[in-house]
């Protein structure tokens, strides 16, 4: 079934109408009169049959709604110093995928890619449409934020403030994330192609984001925070 977001909904007269890009894609789909859609609005699911169809709208009747239940207990940032290339929309997808609440591009002494300030919202912008795709894929409540690009230490600061932080480090061989089925919000700190330096860690650690280990292999760049809400997700869903 497909699936489209909205940031409202005014259903008084049991109908949700589709605009804009929404409308748009409608019309890609080849949506037609009678077929039934998810319109999704604030983790809340509108399951809706098509009433009318025009280049500019699409007219849903609404049948029943229901609380999204595909949303993890805690709101996860994941803190992503760029990777080369194109991986970030694969980190994006697979991330969102996996459960996280927002995705926060950090600039790290390792990072090789560095967008100028002039090209950073239209990179963002891009990754806010991966972020779109995955989660209408994940049948996700919302779709995850993708944040401005920012340093190190400006992540950091975000960090502060949640419940957990966590950076994930090849030189850590027995830290893992314990027990967090209590925590509300968490931070994870991924590197790039070589990860973090030495003294980035140190800082890291100083403001207590704690270091842990993903297993004895080390892994790429794009595959780490898969990983890392994968255990997530163990932990959550197996109260361990």
């Amino acid at each position: 079934m497909h699936r489209f977001f909205v940031d409202s909904v005014d259903i008084r007269s049991n109908q949700i109408t589709l605009d804009g890009e929404n409308a748009a894609h409608g019309n890609v789909l080849r949506l037609h009169i009678g077929e039934e859609i998810t319109i999704c609005s604030h983790r809340v699911d509108y399951n809706c049959k098509v009433k009318s169809i025009t280049k500019s709208e699409v007219v849903a009747d609404v049948v029943d709604a229901k609380p999204n239940e595909n949303e993890m207990p805690a709101h996860i940032t994941l803190f992503q110093a760029l990777p080369k290339g194109d991986k970030m929309g694969d980190i994006i997808e697979r991330s969102i995928e996996l459960g996280v609440a927002q995705i926060t591009p950090i600039i790290t002494s390792r990072c090789i890619s560095r967008p100028k300030e002039a090209e950073r919202a239209k990179k963002v912008a891009k990754w806010q449409k991966n972020a779109e795709a995955a989660a209408k894929h994940a049948h996700r409540g919302y779709v995850p934020k993708i944040g401005h690009i920012i340093s190190l230490e400006k992540a950091v600061e975000m960090a502060k403030g949640m419940d957990a932080a966590f950076v994930c480090y090849e030189g850590e061989q027995d830290a893992r994330f314990g027990d967090i089925s209590t925590k509300a919000t968490i931070g994870i700190f991924v590197g790039s192609e070589g990860g973090f330096s030495t003294e980035e860690v140190e800082s890291l650690k100083t403001n207590n984001i704690t270091p842990i280990t993903l297993g004895r292999r080390i892994l790429r760049a794009e595959n780490a925070a898969a990983v890392a809400l994968a255990y997530i997700n163990f932990l959550m869903f197996h109260k361990i």
